[in-house]
């Protein structure tokens, strides 16, 4: 990568946190299919830890909780962020592995 290792840091770390809740909302939109009943607070998975979610803004926090589609919103915050770090240099990825990292997630 040509980018400094300040931002390729900034963006692994970023990563891992979006993939930390992503499987968490993942196991939760689970769970929820098994759920007889209705209501978030019955389930377990939001409960889990995830790596340090205060890391993220406010905003995009609020924007998580009120989605009826978590996982789907996360899984496109990643996909923002890979695509954004390619255009800054963070990542030199040839397109044909970068297209097939896409399909692999």
């Amino acid at each position: 990568a040509e980018a400094d290792s300040r931002a390729v840091s900034s963006f692994q770390n970023t990563l891992v946190r979006l993939f930390s809740m992503l499987h968490s909302c993942a196991l939760a939109e689970l769970e929820h299919s098994n759920l007889d009943s209705e209501g978030d607070d019955k389930i377990e998975c939001y409960h889990f830890d995830v790596i340090d979610p205060g890391s993220f803004d406010s905003e995009s926090l609020e924007t998580l909780r009120s989605s009826s589609s978590k996982v789907e919103l996360i899984f496109s915050w990643v996909q923002f962020l890979i695509v954004d770090n390619m255009s800054n240099k963070v990542l030199s990825i040839p397109p044909p592995i970068l297209s097939r990292s896409f399909q692999e997630i």
